[in-house]
């Protein structure tokens, strides 16, 4: 996306100073239902080992290294249907 190519450029050329933290917000809706992994741990861990690795990617186009800490949080929107 060219977007993304504008982005990691500013970065690696330094116009954001250097970086010492960055945040993803990363969403998706899917219906509730607990026979489906995003909702269900007990298939295949839930929607972090499912989606999260989009967020972690698009993370780690602007990195020079590894990360020293990744912390991740779900947050459950009520459903009402």
């Amino acid at each position: 996306m060219p977007i993304c190519k504008r982005l990691t450029e500013a970065a690696r050329a330094g116009k954001f100073g250097p970086l010492c933290a960055i945040t993803m917000h990363f969403g998706s809706y899917k219906p509730y239902d607990m026979h489906n992994h995003f909702f269900n741990r007990q298939l295949a861990g839930g929607v972090l080992f499912d989606i999260g690795v989009y967020a972690l990617s698009f993370v780690r186009l602007f990195l020079s290294s590894c990360p020293d800490e990744v912390i991740t949080q779900v947050n459950e929107v009520p459903w009402e249907g």
